[in-house]
């Protein structure tokens, strides 16, 4: 009678035993993922913040422009600024597609209007963005007052 008691208290032990490992192994993968997701959401902020401190260097072209430069340097200089831009935003919006996002990257496609809209541009979208991305720097430029 004691023996089975023992038996039945040492099956249990062990059940209780590989629960306990089984839980401990899920906390661990979901801290993993936790851990990435959030690496993923702070290099987004950086590339972004990077992408606003050149903003604040360049505050001839941060604001956009009316008219495309015909100078070539200062067209070139302009396009990758907005190329920066789009690399920042469409990093920081594939981590976190939130409204926030969406809100802060539309106020800067509608400053840059003009080029965004551009032909040039446009085909270069179409090569180097993701559709999700394109489809949303596009519904900004139609919003664009």
């Amino acid at each position: 009678m004691l023996k089975d008691k023992l038996d039945r208290w040492s099956a249990w032990s062990s059940v209780a035993t590989a629960a306990i490992a089984a839980a401990a192994l899920l906390v661990a993968v979901l801290q993993i993922f936790n851990s990435n997701d959030a690496q993923r959401e702070a290099t987004a902020q950086d590339t972004y913040k990077e992408y606003l401190r050149l903003a604040v260097e360049n505050p001839d072209i941060a604001d956009g422009l009316t008219e495309l430069p015909t100078d070539p340097a200062k067209r070139a200089k302009y396009s990758w600024f907005v190329s920066y831009f789009l690399h920042s935003a469409e990093h920081a919006f594939s981590v976190a597609p939130t409204d926030e996002w969406r809100a802060a990257i539309s106020s800067q496609v509608c400053l840059h209007k003009v080029f965004l809209s551009s032909e040039e541009c446009q085909n270069t979208l179409k090569l180097h963005y993701d559709k999700t991305f394109r489809d949303l720097v596009g519904r900004a430029l139609t919003k664009c007052t």
